[in-house]
């Protein structure tokens, strides 16, 4: 099961598999990588395609779906994902891709699901102002 708590969604596949992408710190780091630039532009690009209303490239999608695939998923290599996003299944990994991203996005701005911070992380000081 997916956890939104760390950016994850569940793509359900055509052969009834299913796969969890999960957008968290080294999944951002193997999307700079797969995409040979920082994650900004990546982000940007794909704004700035939403906005006109146009496809990012494909080097984009693939290299963000195979940094979501990263953490559940390392058996799949960078062509495994290609094909994978070019075929039937497509539209279902797309889909699980901006599920992930708007819950990994919600959850570092709001500190996590329900305001809670995330584990390992515990606050610091006295929870009073000097």
């Amino acid at each position: 099961m997916a956890n939104r708590f760390f950016g994850e969604a569940e793509a359900k596949l055509a052969d009834d598999r299913r796969l969890t992408l999960r957008f968290d710190f080294n999944a951002l780091c193997e999307v700079e990588d797969a995409a040979k630039r920082p994650i900004a532009e990546v982000m940007n690009e794909l704004s700035t395609s939403s906005k006109r209303r146009t496809p990012p490239r494909l080097s984009t999608l693939r290299a963000l779906v195979f940094g979501g695939l990263a953490h559940h998923h390392p058996e799949l290599s960078r062509e495994d994902v290609g094909d994978l996003v070019i075929s039937d299944d497509g539209k279902a990994l797309t889909e699980a891709m901006q599920k992930a991203l708007e819950a990994a996005s919600a959850s570092q701005s709001t500190g996590g699901k329900d305001g809670a911070r995330p584990p390992g992380n515990p606050r610091r000081g006295t929870g009073s102002r000097s």
